[in-house]
């Protein structure tokens, strides 16, 4: 009888778990979103000091917000989605690198922070160097963990730099900016 017992229960469990489940499945899908940006350091910068300037101690310079599309329906309509189906979005790599003038290095920079704004919600931190290395062209940002869902559903995000500087740099130096996302949707297969 208990042999018969448990031949029982082993074949429910066997021939259950088999059963093809009816229905559309929900699962979620990852995707990895990359944005590429560029800017120049503003002019405003220069009117009271030339380049080579030096700031003992540091001194906070914001520069000018940078907007962008997010683009966000596009991706969600690749997988037949719509807002309320996101969960989550998260900023996974944020890396900056000079490309003007040859030879110049972030070591005019002593912190830096970057924060995420968007229409009707505050900024919040998405990245920073605190502090700085020195003898760098390029810069790998620390991430905090925050989800910036309600930020990447509008349909701009603006980023925001502030700097601690010690030297104002060179006038045409230009900075690349590079961001990865992950988007976390759910979706029905």
């Amino acid at each position: 009888m208990k042999n018969l017992f448990i031949l029982c229960v082993a074949s429910l469990l066997i021939f259950g778990s088999c059963r093809k489940k009816d229905g559309p499945q929900i699962n979620d899908v990852t995707l990895t979103i990359p944005y590429l940006d560029s800017t120049y350091l503003p002019p405003e910068l220069y009117l009271f000091a030339p380049p080579g300037t030096q700031f003992p101690g540091g001194a906070l310079f914001p520069l000018p917000p940078m907007s962008f599309a997010t683009m966000y329906q596009s991706y969600l309509d690749q997988y037949n989605t719509d807002a309320e189906d996101v969960r989550s979005v998260r900023l996974k790599e944020f890396s900056m690198w000079i490309v003007r003038p040859d030879g110049q290095k972030f070591d005019f920079v002593d912190s830096l922070k970057i924060f995420g704004a968007g229409e009707n919600l505050p900024d919040v931190l998405i990245a920073k160097k605190l502090p700085v290395p020195k003898g760098l062209d390029s810069l790998s940002l620390d991430i905090p963990e925050n989800d910036l869902k309600n930020y990447f559903l509008k349909d701009s995000m603006t980023v925001k730099l502030s700097a601690v500087i010690n030297e104002l740099p060179d006038s045409t130096t230009r900075i690349y900016l590079n961001s990865v996302f992950e988007l976390t949707v759910r979706t029905l297969e």
